[in-house]
């Protein structure tokens, strides 16, 4: 089930992914098992401006929405709100 204020942007920072992350506590490599892609998708993705949404990075955003973490449009980490 995907949020209205899901990130479905092409193209976002990655430093939200980082946000997002650093939120939950997790490290690089903790984020990576969580999504089943490797440690470099991460890290890689972190370090662009401009980060595409590949398979490995929706695999990121889906674990962190998992851990009930949400990425909004504006850049914004929060918990995802209950319905």
């Amino acid at each position: 089930m995907t949020s209205k204020n899901d990130v479905s942007l092409a193209f976002f920072p990655g430093r939200w992914l980082a946000a997002a992350r650093v939120w939950l506590g997790w490290t690089q490599a903790e984020a990576a098992a969580r999504a089943g892609t490797s440690q470099q998708v991460v890290s890689r993705a972190e370090a662009r401006h401009a980060c595409r949404m590949t398979i490995g990075v929706k695999k990121v955003v889906t674990a962190y929405r998992a851990a009930g973490v949400e990425i909004l449009p504006d850049g914004t980490v929060r918990p995802i709100a209950q319905e």
